[in-house]
């Protein structure tokens, strides 16, 4: 779980794909994710699409590229609503606090299940984590 945080930190960026209601993929950037005790999240806001889709099939690809290498985590999302994960998305991500000071009425959090997360580079692959 450490490789995957570290590696995302470092891409500062990633891009998280999602299906829309026509089957469509959808990916957009992203800025912030969290591993708190022993579990991936991310965040968003209910008024987005994003939220809207997740809810309808939790199927999601995250993907961030640095030094090289690119790393996809593979996984499902599920709603979080406990507070202090969400408290922890705020303390840890300065970009994501900026964006929800004082708008935490909108502010959702997403655990990651069934997480499978591969690094790429040229011509090699290598599995960092499944559950």
């Amino acid at each position: 779980m450490n490789q995957i945080i570290e590696f995302f930190n470092k891409a500062k960026m990633f891009f998280i794909a999602t299906v829309d209601e026509n089957n469509h993929p959808r990916v957009r950037p992203f800025g912030g994710l969290l591993e708190y005790e022993g579990k991936l999240y991310f965040n968003t806001n209910y008024t987005k699409k994003i939220y809207t889709q997740l809810m309808s099939n939790p199927k999601v690809e995250l993907c961030a590229f640095s030094e090289g290498k690119w790393m996809r985590v593979e996984a499902h999302a599920i709603r979080e609503i406990n507070p202090e994960i969400k408290d922890s998305m705020l303390e840890s991500q300065p970009n994501v606090a900026k964006m929800y000071k004082g708008k935490e009425d909108i502010f959702e959090i997403f655990g990651m299940e069934k997480v499978t997360a591969v690094l790429h580079s040229f011509g090699k692959e290598e599995l960092i984590y499944k559950d």
